[in-house]
């Protein structure tokens, strides 16, 4: 029995007029505002648009490029510069998803544009105290 068969016999399909959809959180979503009403390709008319509600790609990446870049800079000192585009890929998403004005994944942005900054700022700090280490080997030798 396909499933077809099984809605048709059981009545298990459920209708849903687009209109009839109401937003709970935001009521004044709920209006219809001039020059909008019964046109198609609105919000909640028929052809309309419906609203966003999944995770934006973006924001989970900019927290996974924000987070990489604070563990690669503590830890790859010797190339800080790997910390610090991993940073910036952070930042630069973060403010690609923050642009598209995205609900679902705002904290997740702010918290990888975040991570980005600190992460940039570590790598950049490991790499300037690995240099003057390296510098001090040079001028006093290996004993200090």
């Amino acid at each position: 029995m396909t499933m077809d068969e099984w809605n048709k016999d059981n009545k298990r399909t459920i209708d849903v007029d687009p209109r009839d959809i109401k937003y709970v959180d935001h009521p004044e979503k709920n209006e219809v505002r001039p020059g909008q009403g019964g046109q198609p390709g609105q919000p909640g008319q028929p052809g309309g648009v419906l609203p966003q509600t999944a995770n934006s790609s973006l924001a989970p990446l900019s927290l996974f490029f924000g987070i990489a870049s604070i563990v690669l800079g503590l830890f790859l000192g010797g190339a800080p510069w790997v910390g610090v585009l991993s940073g910036t890929a952070a930042i630069v998403s973060a403010a690609v998803d923050k642009k598209r004005k995205n609900v679902a994944g705002k904290k997740m942005s702010t918290a990888g544009l975040v991570c980005g900054i600190i992460g940039i700022c570590v790598s950049i700090f490991v790499g300037i105290v690995l240099w003057f280490i390296v510098k001090a080997i040079q001028l006093w030798g290996t004993t200090f």
